[in-house]
């Protein structure tokens, strides 16, 4: 059953975005390996707010007909785009 936790947005910091916390479930804690889902909605859109993606017109590409997203995660870049941890140690699964 999907419940709607207490979280908080702290303010941003240079590079790193505006960290998103969530705070573990009280009877998660105390079971030891316990699992627990976390969804998220969010929005996003390419531009200065978004480093991570960005497009070119129709007009830059080969065809000239359709415009071409592309992303540049490397480094930090894709917290900019989605909330993640966004450190190599840390992987998470997304569907």
């Amino acid at each position: 059953q999907w419940q709607t936790p207490n979280f908080s947005i702290d303010p941003p910091t240079e590079h790193l975005g505006r960290p998103l916390r969530i705070p573990i479930p009280e009877g998660a804690k105390q079971q030891k390996g316990a699992l627990f889902h976390v969804k998220i909605h969010f929005t996003t859109a390419p531009g200065t707010e978004t480093p991570g993606v960005d497009w070119l017109p129709a007009e830059s590409t080969s065809s000239q007909t359709h415009p071409l997203v592309y992303s540049q995660f490397q480094a930090i870049l894709a917290r900019t785009v989605f909330p993640c941890m966004d450190c190599p140690a840390v992987k998470a699964p997304f569907a």
